[in-house]
């Protein structure tokens, strides 16, 4: 695997950022999604690489998740289109984020730290794929 190339504007110019945590990041990030089938059992369409912040977007024809890697935290934070009033949130695992300030799609936000958020999470996905 080559190293991701980063960069930053600087005068209206491109110069390139010495970079040590985006072969980690992209490694992350290629290993969850050529295994998406098996941990979420959904197919996604097309992802998007930030260099801003480490997040995978995922669209049908528009954004219906985006995903955050967190890897020193050893959690995933995933951004779904649902509204957080629908559903039932729970403290630690989802929260409304309508009024916050953040990086991706949707109003929902889950952490996933373990398999059990993995299987608790996945009607969730499905219900933001299905309703975009």
């Amino acid at each position: 695997m080559t190293d991701l190339k980063l960069f930053q504007t600087q005068c209206g110019a491109l110069c390139e950022l010495e970079s040590s945590s985006a072969p980690l990041e992209k490694g992350l990030q290629m290993q969850f999604e050529n295994n998406l089938d098996t941990l979420l059992g959904v197919r996604f369409l097309a992802s998007e690489y930030s260099t801003t912040r480490f997040y995978l977007a995922y669209r049908r024809i528009k954004n219906y998740a985006c995903v955050e890697v967190r890897p020193t935290l050893n959690q995933l934070k995933i951004f779904l289109k649902i509204d957080p009033d629908s559903v039932e949130l729970v403290d630690g695992f989802s929260r409304g984020v309508r009024k916050i300030g953040h990086f991706g799609t949707g109003d929902l936000e889950l952490t996933i730290g373990s398999h059990e958020d993995f299987e608790r999470a996945k009607p969730l996905i499905l219900r933001s794929y299905e309703e975009s």
